[in-house]
C-alpha cells in the first residue's frame, strides 16, 4: 500500500500534466532538477521513486537540453543520467539564466523567492517569470461560485481568488520542492511534513519562499543538511492546498475529524472510568466502616437517620451517592448523604475499628 507521502506525490504528478498547467509544471519540474539533481564532473544524476515523475523529468530535460536523458530503474528508484558535457552545460545554463541557480552554490545573485521580472532573467532579456505570467494570463478566469475546485482549473481559480502570479510561481516551486525532497508522515498521533535540504544557498531560498507564502517551518540540523518541517496540522493542510493536492487535503481533514472524535470518546471514557473508580473506592470504604460497626453492635446506638443510611448502603453497595440518595423518603441530596456516610466512617475510627477513612 502506498504511503500518504507517495499518494500526495502521485497526485501532484497528475496535476503537472493537466491542460492549461504547462507554465507551472515547467517551474515545478525545474525545481526538481535543482533540488534532486547531483552534478559530479560532467555527469548530472537525478533520482526519484516515482515512475511518472521520471518520465516528466526526461521530457523536461529534452526540452531544456535538446536530448532526453538516460533512464534506468534500480530496485525502487528511477535514475536519470545526463553525461554528455554539452547537454549538462545546456541544463546548467538554463537553471542559471532562469533561476540564478548553480549546483555548486545553490541560488546566487539575489533572492530567488522574491520573484519578479527584474529578479530572474532568461535568454534575450526575457524573464522566466514574465513568460510564466504570460502563460497564466492566457488561462480564462472562472467564478469560484460556479464550479467545483479540481486540478483542471487550479491556475484560473487561484487567480480568481486574487492570488498574485508571483505567488503562483512560488507555489509551483513548492510543488517541485515536495516532489524532490519532501515527505509527509502520519503516525498514530501527530503529523509531520519535512524537507531535507543541502547547502545554505538552497536553504535561504526555500525559507524565503515559505515566509512569503505565510508558512513558518521549524528547523533541525543533521550533519551537513538542514531539515525544515511542520508539525501543526493546519500548516500542513495549508501547504497541501497551496500545491493543489486537494485529494490529500480531504484525506488529511477526514483523518483529523476521526482523530478528534476518537480523542473525545477516549476522554469521555477515561472520565467515566475515573468516576467509577472513585465511586467504587468510596463505596468500599463506607461498607468496611459500616460492617465494622455492625460487628460490635454499634449500629443500634445510632440515630434513625444514620441507621437508615447504613442499612441502605449495605443493601445497595454499587449505587452512586446520587442514586442511593433517591431511595430515601424524602430523597436525600448527594451532599447530605455524603455527610452521613462520613459520620459513620468517623465513628468507626473513633471506636478503633478502622485506622482511617
Amino acid at each position: 500500500m502506498a504511503s500518504f507521502s507517495q499518494k500526495v506525490k502521485n497526485e501532484l504528478c497528475e496535476l503537472l500534466v493537466e491542460d492549461g498547467f504547462a507554465a507551472q509544471a515547467e517551474v515545478s519540474l525545474d525545481t526538481v532538477l535543482m533540488f534532486s539533481g547531483s552534478l559530479r564532473g560532467n555527469t548530472l544524476r537525478i533520482g526519484t521513486a516515482l515512475r511518472e515523475l521520471a518520465a516528466l523529468l526526461r521530457d523536461r530535460i529534452q526540452t531544456v537540453s535538446g536530448q532526453p536523458s538516460n533512464v534506468r530503474r534500480s530496485r525502487s528508484m528511477w535514475h536519470l543520467t545526463v553525461n554528455a558535457p554539452s547537454l549538462v552545460r545546456a541544463i546548467q545554463r538554463h537553471l542559471l539564466d532562469n533561476y540564478g541557480f548553480t549546483y555548486e552554490h545553490g541560488f546566487v545573485g539575489g533572492k530567488f523567492a522574491d520573484i519578479g521580472a527584474e529578479d530572474v532573467a532568461g535568454e534575450g532579456g526575457e524573464s522566466v517569470f514574465a513568460e510564466f505570467t504570460d502563460a497564466v494570463a492566457e488561462t480564462s478566469s472562472v467564478a469560484l461560485d460556479d464550479i467545483v475546485l479540481t486540478v483542471d482549473n487550479l491556475a484560473a481559480e487561484l487567480a480568481a481568488e486574487g492570488i498574485s502570479r508571483a505567488s503562483l510561481f512560488r507555489r509551483a516551486v513548492l510543488r517541485g520542492l515536495f516532489l524532490s525532497v519532501g515527505s509527509i508522515n502520519i503516525p498514530d498521533s501527530g503529523y509531520h511534513l519535512g524537507f531535507m535540504l543541502r547547502g545554505i544557498g538552497r536553504l535561504s531560498a526555500v525559507l524565503s519562499i515559505f515566509r512569503l507564502e505565510g508558512l513558518q517551518p521549524l528547523e533541525s540540523r543533521h550533519g551537513g543538511s538542514t531539515r525544515l518541517y511542520f508539525k501543526e496540522a493546519d500548516q500542513i493542510v495549508n501547504f497541501l492546498a497551496m500545491t493543489g493536492a486537494w485529494r490529500a487535503v480531504l484525506d488529511l481533514e477526514n483523518l483529523r475529524v476521526e482523530r478528534d472524535l476518537r480523542n473525545e470518546v477516549n476522554r469521555a471514557v477515561n472520565f467515566d472510568s475515573a468516576n467509577l473508580r472513585r465511586v467504587a473506592t468510596a463505596a468500599a470504604r463506607q461498607l468496611a466502616a459500616i460492617e465494622a460497626l455492625r460487628e460490635v453492635d454499634a449500629l443500634a446506638d445510632l440515630d434513625e437517620a444514620l441507621r437508615e443510611t447504613a442499612r441502605l448502603r449495605l443493601r445497595h453497595p454499587d449505587l452512586s451517592l446520587v442514586e442511593l440518595g433517591q431511595l430515601f423518603v424524602p430523597p436525600l441530596s448527594k451532599s447530605g448523604l455524603n455527610h452521613r456516610l462520613k459520620r459513620l466512617e468517623a465513628l468507626a475510627v473513633e471506636l478503633g475499628l478502622r485506622s482511617e477513612y
